[in-house]
């Protein structure tokens, strides 16, 4: 077997990491709520690669920006929207998936707190084990979505997308020609 020698610039003391994580979730969603937070941020990072797949499947083009207040922007014609994506990888008690909308984080200074509206367009709520997404026009610091939601958002994975663009005028083809733009 032919391996790859080192390539120069690459940072190997992230393998540490990368195997452990591998080690962690390899019984992903069944696995600690500890391991869940020591591996936030992959967690994270999964969902927002889930939104760009669903998107991207059907044509959108989906930006990822580095160091932006957003996670992704999605190009509609001259129309570009911010969204913000939240992951979740449990239920409740009930079933119901629930996302708190909030930005930081408890261990730091300023702790966590609410978007302001003009933040970000749209949220993309994230069931990762059900690998569905549900798009959101609303700002509310509270969500949720029920079990009876998810073969829905399978089935039309985009018809909450056309919901939550159409409170901005816009379709999936640009705007609307009777409602202004963003």
């Amino acid at each position: 077997m032919n391996i790859q020698s080192p390539l120069p610039g690459l940072d190997l003391s992230l393998a540490t990491d990368v195997a452990r994580a591998s080690q962690d979730l390899r019984d992903y969603p069944n696995v600690t709520g500890q391991t869940l937070m020591r591996h936030g941020r992959q967690i994270g990072r999964a969902g927002e690669e889930l939104v760009a797949s669903v998107l991207r499947r059907y044509g959108i083009p989906v930006l990822e920006l580095e160091d932006a207040p957003i996670d992704r922007m999605i190009l509609l014609g001259q129309d570009m929207v911010g969204l913000q994506i939240k992951t979740i990888t449990h239920p409740d008690a009930g079933g119901t998936y629930r996302f708190q909308i909030r930005m930081g984080c408890n261990g730091s200074g300023e702790g966590r707190r609410g978007y302001s509206p003009s933040a970000f367009h749209i949220c993309a709520l994230v069931v990762l084990p059900e690998n569905v997404v549900r798009f959101s026009a609303s700002h509310r610091q509270s969500q949720r979505i029920h079990p009876g939601e998810i073969g829905g958002l399978r089935r039309a994975p985009l018809a909450s997308l056309e919901a939550a663009l159409a409170q901005f005028g816009l379709t999936l083809d640009g705007p609307d020609a009777d409602a202004p733009t963003l």
